[in-house]
Order: structure tokens, then sequence, then C-alpha cells
């Protein structure tokens, strides 16, 4: 090897070496996530209502694109476990009274323990009803109220899917555990990396607790429920 090809060779070293470095310190950025606008959401993101009458804003909604669809009542918890819909709004009376004498927020309790990072929206007319143990959910809202609040507020969640943050926002609540920062920094990134592209596998990562990764599968399972929406062709 002359003196030429053995300085290029070394120089193309150095360079790996220097990229490596860059990746392994942070220096080069990761692939920007996504960004979608509130009629790209509204088109490919999926919203269930769960209401034993018709419900009041069914149509507005629909008349502004969005996919929503309802259930008149819940009689087993199979029929809305999954992630075929990407935010839970649930009457708080009058449904699911088969499965649990607290109706509506008996439902979302049973979601949230097995569904921890869905979105899932209460509602009634009556202010009693709001004002009761509502720790499983995470919006509430007087349907009495305007439609463009409610509108906004589902616009609000949709947005929020995209972003790997809000999975996280429950994560590992009730476990008796207290998952790291290092768990929470792990999990974000295989969070984001299915929102880039949810056809690459991604593994869930190893956390500091058996129940903690158990948990993260399934908040995964979730992203890409979302993500492969996000993604499909119109």
């Amino acid at each position: 090897m002359d003196g030429l090809a053995l300085w290029a060779t070394l120089l193309g070293g150095v360079v790996a070496l220097a990229t490596i470095a860059k990746w392994s310190y942070g220096g080069l950025k990761p692939t920007p996530l996504p960004v979608y606008s509130a009629r790209d959401l509204r088109q490919r993101l999926r919203a269930l209502v769960i209401d034993d009458n018709a419900f009041t804003y069914f149509k507005d909604f629909k008349s502004d694109g969005y996919q929503i669809t309802q259930l008149f009542d819940v009689t087993t918890y199979g029929e809305v476990e999954g992630y075929a819909q990407d935010v839970v709004i649930l009457d708080v009376q009058g449904v699911g009274m088969k499965l649990s004498d607290d109706g509506g927020l008996g439902i979302a309790r049973h979601l949230r323990s097995c569904h921890e990072s869905l979105p899932i929206v209460i509602y009634s007319g009556d202010s009693y009803n709001i004002a009761l143990d509502t720790s499983a959910v995470d919006e509430r809202f007087n349907v009495a109220g305007d439609y463009a609040d409610f509108r906004s507020l589902i616009d609000d969640i949709f947005q929020q899917l995209t972003d790997p943050d809000f999975y996280l926002r429950n994560f590992g609540e009730g476990l008796g555990v207290r998952a790291s920062p290092a768990d929470r920094k792990r999990l974000r990134k295989a969070i984001a990396n299915v929102l880039v592209d949810p056809t690459k596998s991604v593994a869930t990562p190893k956390l500091s607790n058996h129940a903690l990764s158990i948990r993260a599968a399934e908040i995964l399972r979730h992203c890409k429920a979302v993500s492969t929406r996000l993604h499909a062709d119109l």
C-alpha cells in the first residue's frame, strides 16, 4: 500500500470513529418525528363513543371529518379492549352496568388497568357525576358545554398521540414500583422509533423491573397501532 492509500485508509478510520463518538454522545440528531395537521389526524385516527343515547355531537364530528363510531352499551370488556380506537369517549351513566355498578367509570378503570396509555375521556350532563373519582381518565367534559371546546379537546389528544411523552404519562402507575429516569429514557426512544416507522421491528427495551417491561411492551403495541394508522395511505 502506497503512502497516499495508507493516509486515505487512516482518514476513513478516523471519520468512522468520529461518527460513532457523535452517536454515542448525542452529537447526531435522531430522525425527526413526523408532523401532522389537525385535518390529517382527524382523517387517520379513530374516536369511539360509548353512550346509551345518541351522542349529542356525533353529526358535528362527522361533518368535521372525524372517524367516529358509537356503541350504545358494552356487555363484555372484549368489545373495547385492543387498540382499534385512538380515544375512548365515555358517558358516565347508562353504559356497562352489566360489568360494573360504576357504569362508564368502571369501563374506564378496566381500560386503564390493561391499556395504560390509551386516552380516555368521560362526559356527562350532570356535574355531580363529573365530580366523582375519575383518576382513571385523562379528561372530563360536561356535554352541556360548547361543541367547539369538545372538538378542541379531541384535536389536542390526537396531536399528543404523536408525542412519545404522552405514552409515558401513566407509566408504571399502580405497579408498586417506580420507573427510573433510565427506564423512561429507554422506553421513550423505542416509542419515538415506532412513531417514525411502524413497519420496523422495535424490541421492548430491557428495564429494571419485569412488571415495567410488560407495561412497556403494551405501550409499544399501542404506539404501533396508532403509528400504523398515522402512516396509512388515504
